[in-house]
């Protein structure tokens, strides 16, 4: 919903653009389109209107990251005022469940109440949002993913499993979960941290998706982190989602930055200018001024470059304002150029999952 609003389209134009791209490959099984980190009820039904079969839920900013760290008589509190009507509890069954009288393994009062505490409005405006869905589409199926990626602190793996044990106690039919994995996720580059914590951290996360489904265990803002699909790949879970966050686009300013320089560098610019504006509600640390200064036959290197990807990355929105005839004409013009350079990427990407 961000990337749509970002480029001013609809969840109909979208759905319709890929309708016809499938049939102008001639594709004929079947296909579905996931309506990723919705928010509200009339965002589910804007995507429920034009087709959408499967939904991303964010209630990312219900997560109280600070509850990792608030000190006992505080959490307390911010217990006692969570919407236990929507959880379908209190806080004297609700700790009995999980630490007195644990259904699927114990835990300790300090840790069922920091999870409770960070996690509870934001398990209760997935069951609304369930809610609404399941009483859209009747006994019809959909898919659901929940997402808490897009926070500022891991969710650790005794969190994942209170998040788990809470979404079916709630009756939530959900088919993946994206937990907040150790180290960071930058948009379209690799992965940055420590290769092997993430490894154990996503077998510990692998675990218990394979005890309390299986379900999809999601990795969000998946591409191009290359060093960990490996990882990933030995210890996934019967089913995975790696999530690969639209780099596409950027395989398609590779095509105009080798074949329309000028345009290229025009769109670097307002890349470049706009990235204060364009970077919000991303996690980033490109840095607009580390962007080498480069001839314009090493142009699309850039596209190589750790913050230069970065900054042209999450510039779509502007650039398809200002440059949507010009970079459609040069995609067009060099069609063959930019349909190897897609399928590139996504063998890259694809690779390492089908040994």
């Amino acid at each position: 919903m961000r990337e749509m609003a970002r480029a001013r389209r609809s969840p109909q134009q979208v759905l319709d653009d890929v309708t016809w791209a499938v049939l102008e490959t001639g594709y004929r099984g079947g296909f579905g389109c996931d309506a990723d980190h919705v928010k509200t009820e009339e965002e589910t039904d804007r995507c429920i209107d034009a087709g959408f079969i499967g939904f991303t839920l964010d209630p990312g900013q219900y997560v109280r990251a600070d509850a990792d760290t608030d000190a006992a008589d505080a959490l307390w509190k911010r217990l006692a005022e969570l919407p236990w009507d929507v959880l379908e509890s209190n806080p004297k069954d609700h700790r009995r469940r999980y630490v007195t009288r644990p259904a699927a393994g114990a835990l300790s009062e300090e840790t069922w109440l920091r999870a409770a505490v960070k996690y509870g409005a934001a398990l209760a405006r997935v069951a609304r949002l369930h809610a609404h869905l399941r009483s859209r589409f009747g006994a019809s199926p959909f898919d659901l993913e929940i997402s808490v990626d897009e926070t500022d602190t891991p969710t650790t793996p005794a969190q994942h499993r209170f998040i788990a044990l809470e979404l079916q106690r709630l009756g939530v039919e959900f088919a993946g979960l994206a937990p907040r994995f150790v180290g960071d996720f930058y948009k379209g580059v690799n992965y940055a941290g420590d290769k092997e914590a993430f490894a154990r951290d996503y077998a510990a996360h692998a675990a218990i998706a394979e005890e309390l489904g299986p379900y999809k265990l999601s990795v969000h803002s998946g591409s191009d982190k290359l060093a960990i699909y490996p990882s990933i790949q030995r210890r996934t879970p019967r089913y995975v989602h790696v999530k690969t966050s639209g780099t596409s686009w950027l395989e398609a300013l590779r095509v105009i930055a080798l074949h329309d320089p000028g345009l290229f560098r025009r769109i670097l610019n307002l890349a470049m200018e706009g990235y204060a504006a364009n970077r919000q509600s991303y996690h980033l640390d490109g840095r607009v001024e580390c962007i080498p200064d480069v001839r314009d036959d090493a142009l699309a290197d850039l596209l190589d470059d750790h913050h230069a990807r970065q900054v042209v990355h999450v510039a779509f929105g502007p650039v398809l304002e200002r440059y949507y005839d010009e970079a459609y004409a040069a995609l067009d013009e060099w069609s063959e150029a930019h349909r190897e350079g897609v399928r590139r990427h996504f063998e890259k990407h694809l690779a390492p999952f089908c040994a």
